[in-house]
């Protein structure tokens, strides 16, 4: 699945981050920023930068797109994994 980047975008704008602030955080150019919005794809390194900025300040997963391209559903709070692990086993 893809992230869907217009969205992402747009939900750090909802709560206060402006595309301009995004764009300086992620360190990249205003246009990129509007051509990842109608739709383009980030490199890894700043797709993963604007992942964060966007899980530290809206405190959702990202929102993923089906292959459609539609967002799926909405999406979940983030939390954090336990660190500890309980094997069970089964008796046959």
């Amino acid at each position: 699945m893809q992230v869907d980047w217009q969205r992402v975008i747009d939900d750090l704008e909802r709560v206060g981050i402006s595309i301009r602030s995004q764009a300086v955080e992620v360190d990249v150019s205003l246009g990129t920023m509007y051509y990842w919005k109608s739709g383009g794809e980030p490199k890894y390194r700043n797709g993963r930068l604007l992942l964060n900025l966007y899980e530290q300040r809206v405190g959702l997963e990202p929102p993923r797109a089906s292959s459609s391209g539609r967002t799926m559903g909405l999406p979940v709070m983030v939390t954090p994994m336990s660190t500890s692990y309980q094997a069970t086993s089964r008796s046959t």
